[in-house]
């Protein structure tokens, strides 16, 4: 998907600097509901999860809102912040449950 290959993603190095992927959205093959994915690993400081935790939500509010960028940007920037919001903090409570 996407140029994505699980051959290729085995292979690549997954570590705190890099990895096959970072975050992803997409609609799921099995019953069509939005997803994301963060990859933990990756989540190293608080600029690059916010960063990638964001990145992907702004695709998950394209979804959302059937990319209607014309009538509904500021809309979709809200919804993709404060889902940002959600997101980082359960990252950052597993890092806490996990130290």
């Amino acid at each position: 998907m996407h140029g994505l290959n699980l051959a290729d993603c085995e292979k690549h190095t997954n570590n705190t600097e890099q990895s096959y992927i970072a975050g992803w959205c997409n609609l799921s093959p099995i019953d069509n509901k939005p997803f994301v994915f963060i990859n933990l690993s990756r989540c190293n400081n608080d600029t690059v999860t916010t960063a990638t935790v964001f990145h992907e939500m702004m695709h998950l509010a394209g979804i959302q809102y059937d990319g209607c960028w014309d009538s509904d940007e500021e809309n979709m920037i809200t919804f993709a912040e404060n889902e940002t919001y959600k997101v980082v903090e359960l990252i950052n409570k597993r890092k806490l449950k996990d130290e």
